[in-house]
């Protein structure tokens, strides 16, 4: 007796916005990463230009920005960490 059924398959499942954004704020902790929302003003975005940190066709694109700060705070807590290291 043929039957016209097709063969089952592994149901695919779809993979939600809210899952996704989950997965990537687990995978940022493992990772020993924290996401925040940090609002910059005008007048600091000018003194990472003027520290060399951030080009002026840069000012205005988030990822240039964020690279920015991550260098800033890098260089600043390693200058921080020594200081104090020092002062012992």
């Amino acid at each position: 007796m043929p039957t016209d059924a097709a063969p089952a398959t592994a149901a695919r499942t779809e993979i939600g916005p809210g899952a996704e954004r989950m997965r990537r704020s687990r995978d940022r902790r493992r990772g020993g990463l924290r996401c925040y929302t940090l609002q910059i003003r005008e007048v600091e975005i000018d003194a990472l230009i003027d520290l060399g940190l951030l080009s002026r066709a840069g000012r205005n694109s988030p990822a240039a920005v964020v690279v920015a700060l991550h260098t800033f705070l890098d260089r600043g807590l390693w200058l921080a960490r020594v200081t104090r290291n020092e002062c012992r």
